[in-house]
């Protein structure tokens, strides 16, 4: 239940960007384009691993580490 709290909180919080960025979305180039869905994809998993963190999610921690190597 902890992670789906943590995976509502990223949910949320990319929910405006991503709308904001679906306004602009026609007009920009493809670099725009990428760089914009990067930024997103970073700030919601920075927000998960966040909430996920300070909630004490188990399982984070070897995720990580698998991550890192």
């Amino acid at each position: 239940r902890v992670a789906l709290l943590a995976a509502a909180a990223a949910g949320l919080a990319g929910a405006g960007p991503y709308l904001w960025m679906l306004d602009r979305w026609e007009g920009w180039g493809l670099v725009a384009r990428l760089a914009a869905t990067g930024a997103l994809y970073a700030g919601v998993a920075a927000v998960y691993l966040g909430v996920a963190r300070a909630l004490g999610v188990s399982e984070l921690g070897p995720a990580l580490r698998r991550l890192r190597r």
